[in-house]
């Protein structure tokens, strides 16, 4: 009879890990974790899952026009930028000599996150404790996808600008 307790109780712990499991992995959190586990290791394929590149193009692209940089950028080819974006994006993840981050759970440690609304979630980071040049803090908006996945979907219009000159390496 104790046997079958032990089993019955060993099952209730077994289903409940699952499904916290299960909650853990389509939570922002989750997504978080994942971003910082590909950007640790320089993994854009990974990066990629939890970025949705092509919305931050489209964010990027106007920015860029509004302050006339988008020429230098692309030299005059405009119906390219949203791949060239995504590549240069990528391109910035895979670089093994970027500055890098402490380890995969530095991003989730050092977030700031809003209650999800409306399938979406306001966070801010903290990009280390003394920050990189005059930026110490950078928000983004993550988004819950049909597929379950809650992906950066728009970059602060404030942080925009910073984050490209970061990418090109001219901060």
């Amino acid at each position: 009879m104790r046997g079958k307790w032990l089993i019955i109780i060993l099952l209730a712990i077994s289903g409940c890990s699952l499904l916290l499991f299960k909650n853990w992995q389509t939570s922002p959190g989750a997504s978080l974790y994942y971003l910082g586990k590909a950007i640790y290791s320089h993994d854009p394929r990974l990066f990629s899952q939890y970025v949705d590149l092509e919305a931050i193009a489209a964010q990027l692209e106007p920015a860029l026009r509004s302050q006339g940089r988008l020429g230098g950028i692309l030299a005059g080819n405009s119906s390219g930028f949203k791949s060239k974006a995504e590549a240069m994006i990528s391109e910035f993840i895979a670089d093994a000599r970027r500055p890098n981050i402490s380890n995969p759970f530095s991003i989730l440690l050092n977030a700031a996150m809003g209650r999800p609304e409306g399938g979406q979630v306001a966070v801010m980071i903290s990009l280390s404790p003394s920050g990189i040049g005059d930026k110490a803090m950078l928000g983004f908006t993550l988004k819950l996808y049909p597929d379950e996945v809650w992906r950066v979907a728009g970059i602060s219009e404030d942080d925009l600008e910073w984050l490209l000159l970061y990418c090109l390496g001219l901060i």
